[in-house]
């Protein structure tokens, strides 16, 4: 799934990113930017809608993009919908 995952604050920097997988209390997401451990961003829906809020646990380098594993702090039902039951997983775009 695509996102936004935009940087709290104001003026917060903005990417488009790929779910890689998801859960209820966490997320792996594909970016082009390495984001720092403890930054806090915001991920919405390509339409705009706010999905979770989360806090930047790692960012690692793989296959062209940065691995970015999250802990979310604020979710909405859309969100739980995605990852309920355990999980997703997104397909990898190339």
């Amino acid at each position: 799934m695509d996102l936004e995952l935009a940087a709290e604050g104001p003026g917060g920097a903005r990417e488009l990113a790929l779910l890689e997988n998801a859960s209820p209390h966490g997320a792996c997401v594909l970016t082009q930017f390495a984001h720092a451990p403890e930054e806090r961003v915001w991920l919405r829906s390509r339409s705009g809608q706010v999905l979770a809020r989360a806090r930047v646990v790692y960012s690692q380098w793989r296959e062209g993009r940065y691995a970015t594993g999250m802990e979310l702090l604020l979710t909405d039902g859309e969100w739980k919908r995605l990852a309920g039951g355990g999980g997703m997983r997104a397909q990898h775009v190339s």
